[in-house]
């Protein structure tokens, strides 16, 4: 699976509007079958950031629609529209799903993600050890969490956990809880790092569809 994730960046005057805008594209893009949805990163020391996932089966499927949005005269209507809005380019990634978090019918309140960055040369040795990590955690009953990395990266390798929650409380709960399984993690993962683990947390706007 290939999630091709759009980071908008409103005009600090311009977040609410932004935000109501995105959202009424969703969902008028979920109601065409599309896997979709929206965020909106909170406790943010970056300033206001939207974020819109979309998920494909494959990369051949992601490029198809970002051709067919070429030629799309209402795709690039709305894309002029957002660009008068935002405060910088929108920034996109693609990810590769390494290991998917398991559908859940418990509704998604919020999403943190903490990007790992390995040197050139532990590439491989990170991402056998995220994967151990995640795999671990789904096996004692945390199936809410997941494994990608970048495609495509101008910025090196970068390998993601994911892991959704109802709520900040339920977050905080798990984290006070995991605190003794996540802490070795860090520091095995520092060792293999060029950068800091960076953490993001994410309110959902707009859930996205299994």
């Amino acid at each position: 699976m290939i999630t091709l994730r759009a980071r908008i960046h409103p005009k600090l005057d311009k977040v609410g509007e932004v935000r109501a805008f995105l959202a009424d594209s969703v969902t008028a893009a979920q109601a065409q079958g599309e896997k979709v949805g929206l965020a909106q990163r909170i406790y943010s020391s970056e300033g206001p950031l939207l974020v819109v996932p979309r998920r494909f089966d494959d990369l051949a499927a992601a490029d198809a629609w970002r051709r067919r949005n070429v030629t799309d005269a209402t795709w690039q209507e709305r894309v002029a529209k957002l660009n008068a809005l935002v405060r910088a380019p929108v920034q996109l990634s693609l990810e590769e799903s390494i290991i998917p978090i398991t559908p859940s019918d418990t509704p998604v309140g919020v999403v943190q993600r903490a990007f790992f960055f390995p040197t050139p040369e532990n590439v491989g040795q990170m991402r056998s050890l995220l994967e151990e990590f995640v795999r671990t955690a789904q096996a004692s009953g945390r199936p809410q969490v997941g494994l990608s990395q970048f495609v495509f990266s101008a910025v090196g390798p970068v390998q993601i956990i994911t892991a959704t929650y109802p709520d900040v409380a339920e977050l905080d709960q798990a984290r006070r809880d995991r605190a003794s399984v996540v802490q070795p993690l860090a520091a095995a993962a520092g060792a293999l790092s060029r950068a800091p683990i960076a953490l993001r947390l994410l309110e959902v706007v707009v859930p996205l569809p299994n």
